[in-house]
Order: C-alpha cells, then sequence, then structure tokens
C-alpha cells in the first residue's frame, strides 16, 4: 500500500514538473523585437485576445504585439460581466484603438 502511494505521489509530482516546463515557455523570448521573413520568428495572421484576468494587461500585450508588427489583425473576445455595460470585447477594442490601432 505505501509502495503504491509513493509510485501515485512520484507520477503525480513528475506530471506538474513536466506540465509546468510545458507552459512556461515564452516562445517569443528567443526572438528580436519585430518578425523575420526567413527565422523561426514569424508573423500570425492575428492574435487573439480572451477577456479574464488582468485583460487590461492582456490587451496591452496584445496591442505592443499588433504595433511591432506580429500580426496583421487583432481579434478581442469577451462577454460583460455586468450585462448593462460594455462588453469586455467592446472594451478592449476601445482601448486598442484609443492606442492607435
Amino acid at each position: 500500500m505505501i509502495r503504491k502511494l509513493i509510485s501515485l505521489a512520484v507520477l503525480l509530482l513528475t506530471m506538474i514538473v513536466g506540465i509546468s516546463f510545458y507552459l512556461s515557455p515564452d516562445d517569443l523570448a528567443k526572438c528580436d523585437a519585430g518578425p523575420t521573413v526567413f527565422g523561426k520568428c514569424r508573423t500570425a495572421k492575428a492574435i487573439v485576445v480572451i477577456s479574464g484576468g488582468d485583460t487590461d494587461a492582456r490587451t496591452d500585450e496584445a496591442i505592443r504585439l499588433y504595433k511591432d508588427g506580429w500580426a496583421k489583425y487583432l481579434v478581442v473576445s469577451g462577454a460583460a460581466a455586468d450585462k448593462t455595460g460594455l462588453s469586455n470585447a467592446a472594451a478592449m477594442r476601445q482601448r486598442a484603438m484609443s492606442r492607435g490601432v
């Protein structure tokens, strides 16, 4: 029984470490400030911004990537938490437009 618990704990720990390594890399960290034509860091068709968490920071990062030439399109998505106001997508769109996108 103890052997099974230890095996399960090791398996769980291995999965957690593996998932952490898989999710942690910043793929753009190896790139220059902008995309290249022949390098590993080429443009995308679109930058998709989904609301949630720190939506303003996420939107600002998407705006930076857009202005640096990483994609021709910026797509925003998100419903409104407060149904009487703007949707998150509309707020992100306004934020992007106010910053020249």
